[in-house]
């Protein structure tokens, strides 16, 4: 990521105190790479389990929509540390994509109970 932002001109020096720096670019060190792999025999392990476990038909229904809503929660959290790079992103973008997230649970809440 070095060297892909536009310098800031010399007589604007009041402009690149409000640039956003990661650790990584500030320290010019760059991050081990992700484990891709891992994190995809992981996700492939979870598919395999919520498709096992929904084809369990002696789990109360509540229980069923529950579990699945938590692997599927899981799954997403790890797409977007691992393959969106979030983890080696600033702590404002975290805050950016974490705000809709009480939205999402009040939604999935409500349509939850109108079919229970």
């Amino acid at each position: 990521r070095f060297g892909l932002d536009h310098l800031v001109h010399h007589r604007l020096p009041h402009l690149a105190s409000n640039t956003v720096e990661t650790d990584n670019m500030s320290t010019g060190e760059a991050h081990k790479p992700p484990p891709y792999m891992l994190v995809w025999v992981g996700l492939f392990a979870l598919t395999i389990m919520e498709v096992l476990i929904a084809t369990v038909t002696s789990i109360p229904k509540i229980w069923l929509v529950i579990g699945l809503m938590a692997m599927a929660f899981y799954k997403a959290y790890l797409v977007a540390v691992y393959y969106m790079h979030l983890k080696w992103e600033p702590k404002r973008l975290w805050l950016l994509v974490s705000v809709p997230i009480p939205l999402i649970m009040i939604l999935i809440f409500v349509v939850l109970n109108e079919i229970f």
